[in-house]
């Protein structure tokens, strides 16, 4: 649909445009009440072929392709037959003009007969001036040669954004898939632990992992892939994935959440937080040390500030999983705001990860 209109649009221009060249050419004809020019007439239908002939074969075959030799051969040959046309043209309309004119009229009304004798029947044969000629093909040629690069160039860029666009809703798609078994393996582990201490939030958890799992899995976050959700939604999310969490963790662990600023109308593509505060659960929580998790959201003159700080206590062969979780968001986030702002520091085993993004950047 997109390329019809877009064909259907070329079509209306070429058309004024050779509408305007026309009036131009029959100016006299049309506004002075002078005489039909049918050598201006011929001369027009020349320049419409000639354009249409390398605006339709002559630039995708040989200028694209850089033969400029046999492009420059079969223009030369172009030139001697448009020449040949227009130049018999003007000879034939001028002995017209100069040898058939209609007889006289005198004052008095009565039309004069012309002896047969007296009429000139010798052809004249005015000079060919080939510059002019010259100058009109190249201009034709030069115009068509640029409208059809510039319509080539551009539609093989729309084609390139296509295939870019597809490649990164196909990636995308790929991303996710890894997200949603590495969230709800997380998620599990979370609830199994508070199973085999029979704790009796067990319950607790279990709906609030079913919540997750109905935000996860809605259609809204499913087709299409790039689709924003509001900001207040994902912060829901955010706050049932926190409360699970907290079901597990001991009390000399501390959740520092804070999210400042207005969310209301503020659109975000989803899931891109999560696995950093995952992790930060995952690795920074301690049974016997004191710890704290800070997770911050600030939303400031359409700028989005996430901030996450953990100590990492690291478990038996955990780090993979850990790095796959922060590779899989970082790729995400790049692909939604190429734009964004992204620090990551591990400074003596305490984790801080800072994004900041422009939310109208898409």
């Amino acid at each position: 649909m997109f390329l019809k209109k877009n064909y259907q649009t070329k079509y209306v221009i070429h058309f004024l445009v050779w509408f305007i060249f026309f009036l131009i050419l029959m100016y006299d004809y049309f506004f002075n009440n002078g005489p039909f020019n049918y050598f201006l007439f011929i001369l027009f239908l020349v320049c419409v072929c000639i354009f249409y002939i390398n605006f339709n074969f002559l630039v995708e075959r040989f200028i694209v392709k850089k033969k400029w030799l046999l492009y420059t051969i079969i223009l030369l040959i172009l030139f001697g037959l448009t020449y040949t046309v227009i130049s018999i043209a003007s000879v034939k309309f001028d002995y017209l003009r100069a040898n058939f004119r209609p007889p006289s009229i005198p004052a008095n009304g009565i039309r004069t007969n012309i002896p047969a004798n007296e009429i000139n029947l010798v052809k004249r044969e005015p000079p060919m001036h080939i510059l002019p000629n010259v100058v009109i093909f190249l201009f034709v040629i030069s115009i068509s040669s640029f409208l059809k690069l510039y319509e080539f160039l551009n539609e093989n860029f729309k084609r390139q954004k296509e295939i870019e666009n597809e490649n990164r809703i196909t990636e995308l798609n790929f991303l996710k898939a890894q997200l949603n078994p590495h969230f709800f393996f997380n998620s599990l582990n979370t609830i199994y632990f508070l199973s085999i201490v029979q704790s009796p939030k067990t319950p607790q958890a279990i709906l609030n992992l079913s919540d997750l799992m109905r935000y996860m899995l809605s259609d809204k976050n499913n087709t299409p892939i790039d689709k924003k959700v509001d900001l207040q939604e994902e912060i829901e999310y955010i706050n049932n994935y926190i409360e699970l969490q907290k079901l597990r963790i001991t009390s000399n662990n501390t959740i520092n959440y804070k999210v400042e600023g207005n969310l209301k109308s503020v659109k975000i593509y989803p899931l891109l937080f999560i696995s950093f505060i995952e992790n930060a659960f995952k690795y920074g929580v301690h049974p016997v040390y004191e710890e704290e998790i800070l997770i911050e959201f600030k939303i400031k003159d359409g700028i989005l500030d996430f901030n996450v700080e953990n100590q990492i206590h690291f478990q038996k062969k955990s780090y993979d999983s850990f790095s796959l979780g922060n590779e899989n968001s970082i790729k995400r986030l790049n692909l939604y705001y190429p734009n964004n702002s992204l620090v990551i520091k591990n400074n003596n085993n305490k984790y801080q990860v800072s994004i900041k993004i422009d939310l109208n950047e898409n």
